[in-house]
């Protein structure tokens, strides 16, 4: 075939892509002294060489009508192969499943058999990680150097599992995942989100976008994903529960740190203040020195969650100060904010502060010391207030500390300011 090949001039064509990992693999000279997988892949390196050079395959997509004498009418697509050229040394391509002879309009000939045979549909084939790299290129996903990594990956976590054919199971893992982020309304389980972070690296390589823009539209995307596929984890739940059976139930608490630290604490300057989730589906900072310290500031019930920005306030004092992520519930942002979310400072911003009503960082007192049985027992269970003498403490006011102040003996307050 290379003799061939280079008697009628050799015809060599650049690629449609690269992703610039490496030079084009070709052969450096002939052996015939490997064997096994060395011998295999050095015959496919030397055969994708010459069919890179050779001509493009030609062919016609036909469709042959037959009538018999009796009136029957039969009919048969196929492809019609008119010039082989680099299918006769690259046998890994096939261009049709099917093929058919070559026929001319008009003509007659003796068919060999006529046969009218039952059949059903069948279900198509698993994929094996041949066809994952693939639909992989076709979508933009990874590159030939991670292909085999974002494989493994999906195989180590047991979201699929192997035959011993090669064939690709989806597990009840990855079943679950993909279930439970369907109900959410996200694509998590489609590529588009990673094609789109695929294309904008391309992107800063060939000098279109510049890394920055590209850092900050995707960390957006992601960080929104996180937060709405946060606040419907029990979603996720579900659709497990159906491989996994259902989840113990947990004990609620009265309040969760997320563990997102947001600024030093002002009041006692020794612990951090940090983002806290009530039990009523609330969000608050608080110290994390609590019980000792007791700074807290509460947030509207329009939000449906907070996270901690990596932008810092350049205004309050002791740094670092971080601004807050606040992403409201659908349809209960205040009519005159059009985003769904918002960023900023929760101690000086004057949209948090003014639009939200959001007050200042403030300490609420411990709970009073009173004498008597009855009272140690009021002040012991948080909570709960005596049944009489509860005095002129207000439920809601917006300070208890002060509302503390006109308390009588054997009373008692509850602190979750609600």
């Amino acid at each position: 075939f290379a003799a061939q090949l280079l008697a009628t001039g050799p015809n060599p064509r650049r690629g449609t892509k690269t992703d610039n990992a490496h030079p084009p693999i070709y052969p450096t000279k002939y052996t015939n002294g490997l064997q096994g997988s060395e011998q295999r892949v050095y015959e496919y390196v030397v055969r994708h060489f010459l069919a890179c050079c050779s001509q493009d395959a030609q062919g016609q997509e036909s469709t042959v009508e037959i009538e018999l004498e009796a009136g029957e009418r039969f009919s048969a697509q196929g492809l019609m192969i008119i010039a082989k050229n680099y299918l006769n040394v690259f046998p890994y391509d096939r261009w049709s499943a099917k093929t058919i002879p070559t026929y001319q309009l008009h003509s007659t000939f003796q068919p060999t058999s006529i046969e009218m045979m039952d059949g059903q549909t069948t279900h198509p084939p698993l994929l094996k990680e041949a066809d994952l790299i693939a639909l992989m290129e076709k979508h933009g996903i990874g590159t030939d150097a991670t292909h085999a990594e974002h494989i493994e990956t999906i195989k180590s976590r047991n979201y699929v599992g192997v035959l011993p054919d090669g064939g690709l199971v989806p597990g009840e893992l990855g079943m679950g995942l993909v279930e439970g982020y369907d109900s959410m309304g996200f694509a998590l389980s489609k590529p588009h989100l990673r094609a789109e972070l695929e294309a904008d690296l391309k992107r800063i390589c060939d000098g279109v976008k510049v890394k920055e823009e590209v850092i900050q539209v995707t960390l957006d995307k992601y960080k929104d994903v996180f937060l709405n596929a946060s606040q419907q984890a029990h979603k996720l739940d579900e659709a497990l529960s159906k491989y996994f059976g259902i989840s113990q139930p947990v004990a609620p608490q009265e309040v969760s740190a997320l563990g997102d630290v947001v600024r030093p604490c002002p009041v006692c300057q020794q612990c951090d203040l940090v983002v806290k989730k009530k039990r009523d589906g609330g969000f608050m900072l608080s110290c994390s020195g609590y019980p000792n310290c007791r700074a807290v500031q509460f947030f509207p019930g329009c939000i449906a969650s907070v996270a901690v920005d990596q932008s810092l306030c350049d205004s309050c004092q002791p740094q670092p100060v971080h601004k807050l992520l606040m992403v409201f519930k659908a349809g209960q942002a205040p009519p005159y904010i059009t985003a769904p979310s918002v960023v900023g400072c929760s101690t000086c911003d004057p949209l948090l502060i003014n639009d939200l009503n959001i007050g200042p960082i403030r300490t609420t007192a411990p709970p009073p010391t009173v004498g008597g049985a009855r009272g140690s027992q009021a002040a012991a269970g948080r909570g709960r207030a005596s049944a009489t003498h509860r005095g002129t403490a207000q439920r809601g006011t917006s300070d208890p500390s002060s509302a503390t102040m006109s308390l009588p003996a054997n009373s008692a307050v509850c602190w979750c300011d609600q």
